[in-house]
């Protein structure tokens, strides 16, 4: 009995839950059918819809929605045609009057225009050291000298032995003197016998061998005076004699020279820029196994800077085209050089593992400046051609006419429209060309780098 009334409740719930559901659909459907009702009532037998074929609008209402979809679709273009097409810029330079320059450029070390690493082959104490980095020295001055007892004992030696050579060499020469005189005296004894026997055998008063013994004896006599080397009545020194006073005189020089080693002495003018030698040290002792020299002297006062120039650009340079030299301790200043010297040879070069044939080329710094010493780093710019007060553009301007090889530049005219101009170079630069012929005109607008931004005739930019 419970149970049938429960189910009965269940029934009548579900039933007012199904009542609701429909009472609310009926309404939406309601509401619906108002908001169609504004432009669209419905005739009997036909289907409702905003567009519907046949179908009318009133004027002022069709009016209304036709402009506002024009002025929608006019803002939905031009938001569109701003996307599309922005405004072209370009960057210009002016045509002008200007020195157009051919260059050559290298960097280089500047160094004196002579050197010299100074070392000793005696590897003996230092005892004295007479000069200071910055000091000016002459050819032959002494620098340092080094202990060398060893070396003066045995040059005395030696320049004793030579002396003793010598003073013996007198003495002999001074006997043979008084021999070669009594020789003589004798020789001219014997000629007087000769002849008078001589004279006699031809007339027939004397024996043949009686003659023969005189003219013996003038012989014998005059072989005793030739044995002597004799220069305008003087005994002079024989050359077996000669030799062996050189031999001494050798020795002697050899151990002299061995000493003068000991004097470390500049072998050029110069400035002292290096001081590696120390009092007390082995000259050979410079704190790098010997490698280092003791001192290193430069003609600082004539400068000059050894380049290499490859040999695609050697054919452009002559001695004495003249150069401008600049670097970071010139600041913005240059200084005036000159092409000295060309190598005849080249010789091969590697950097980065690629190797190139280069020419040796010297430049001399004729220019002053005393912030510029050896040293430094600079870099040399080589005059190859000029071309003074002419008209030029950018090398970055020129473009070629594929069709008719034709070079030519782009000029921005009224209100940056891009016109064209035909052109004739000559001399080219490192950034600028000589204009030698067409129709470009002083202070025109040259469009720099039209090709990267596709510019052609015609378009329309903003200079930038």
């Amino acid at each position: 009995m419970e149970k049938d009334q429960e189910q009965k409740a269940r029934e009548k719930q579900e039933l007012g839950q199904k009542e609701q559901s429909q009472q609310k659909q009926t309404q939406q459907e309601q509401t619906q059918q108002e908001g169609f009702d504004v432009f669209d009532q419905p005739e009997k037998g036909k289907t409702k819809g905003l567009f519907r074929k046949g179908r009318k609008l009133p004027v002022k209402r069709t009016a209304a929605v036709l402009i506002l979809l024009a002025l929608a679709a006019a803002g939905f273009f031009f938001f569109r045609s701003c996307q599309a097409s922005p405004a072209i810029t370009a960057s210009a330079q002016e045509a002008s009057i200007m020195d157009v320059q051919q260059l050559v450029t290298v960097k280089g070390t500047v160094e004196g225009s002579d050197s010299a690493d100074v070392s000793s082959p005696l590897n003996y104490t230092i005892r004295q050291i007479n000069v200071s980095e910055g000091d000016r020295v002459k050819t032959g001055q002494i620098l340092a000298v080094l202990e060398a007892t060893e070396l003066k004992t045995a040059y005395d030696l030696a320049a004793s032995q030579y002396q003793q050579a010598l003073y013996a060499l007198e003495e002999t020469l001074k006997e043979q003197q008084r021999e070669y005189e009594d020789a003589l005296r004798a020789l001219e004894a014997s000629r007087i016998s000769y002849d008078a026997y001589h004279k006699l055998y031809q007339e027939g008063a004397c024996a043949y061998t009686e003659y023969m013994q005189y003219e013996n004896d003038y012989r014998a006599k005059q072989a005793a005076v030739d044995r002597f080397t004799v220069s305008q009545g003087k005994v002079t020194a024989s050359a077996a004699q000669r030799q062996q006073l050189e031999v001494e005189r050798l020795a002697m020089e050899e151990k002299r020279r061995a000493l003068d080693e000991v004097n470390i002495k500049s072998p050029i003018d110069g400035t002292v820029t290096r001081v590696n030698a120390t009092i007390g040290k082995l000259a050979n002792d410079t704190g790098t196994g010997g490698a280092t020299p003791m001192f290193v002297i430069e003609d600082i006062d004539h400068l000059q800077m050894n380049v290499t120039v490859g040999e695609n650009d050697i054919h452009l340079l002559e001695e004495g085209q003249t150069v401008s030299i600049t670097g970071e301790v010139l600041g913005e200043a240059a200084v005036e050089g000159v092409v000295s010297h060309i190598s005849p040879t080249g010789e091969e070069q590697t950097n980065n593992g690629s190797s190139e044939m280069v020419i040796p080329v010297t430049i001399d710094i004729t220019g002053e400046n005393q912030n510029l010493i050896a040293g430094v780093t600079a870099k040399a710019e080589i005059l190859v051609n000029e071309a003074p007060q002419v008209l030029g553009v950018s090398l970055d301007s020129l473009l070629e006419d594929p069709q008719s090889g034709e070079t030519y530049v782009l000029v921005a005219g009224e209100e940056g429209l891009l016109e064209k101009r035909v052109i004739t170079t000559g001399l080219e630069g490192d950034f600028y060309v000589q204009v030698t012929g067409g129709d470009l005109a002083v202070g025109e607008q040259v469009i720099l780098n039209p090709g990267i931004n596709a510019l052609t005739e015609g378009m329309t930019v903003t200079l930038v």
